[in-house]
């Protein structure tokens, strides 16, 4: 076999530029995935922060504490619609809790609701 057959060669330079125009497009590819890798974490970063914000804007606009907000939160998750009490509570931590606790925490959702009521009249 000739491997200076003008027909060989021909076809080596055939496969090279082939190959070189995909390797080109590969890389073009790559840049493009980096560059939407580089576009989500950006969008994520945005929303998180959005979210974080929106919030924080509903905690200062009920004028409640953290620890309130925290109150609110766990009462809320043991009283979840359609869920019996074991459910709701399987360490019964919320029996463990004084009416007095739990009527706080109520106060505070229900002075809100007041506050509300009033504004729309």
């Amino acid at each position: 076999m000739n491997l200076n057959n003008p027909l060989r060669q021909i076809r080596r330079y055939h496969l090279s530029t082939k190959r070189l125009r995909i390797g080109a497009e590969l890389e073009k590819a790559r840049a493009k995935r980096d560059e939407w890798e580089r576009r989500v974490k950006d969008l994520e970063a945005r929303y998180n922060e959005a979210k974080k914000t929106e919030i924080n804007d509903m905690v200062e606009a009920a004028n409640i504490t953290p620890e309130e907000l925290a109150n609110l939160i766990r009462n809320a998750k043991k009283k979840m619609p359609g869920q019996d009490a074991e459910e709701a509570d399987p360490e019964g931590a919320y029996a463990e809790q004084t009416d007095a606790d739990r009527t706080d925490a109520d106060a505070t959702f229900a002075g809100e609701n007041d506050a509300e009521t009033e504004d729309e009249e």
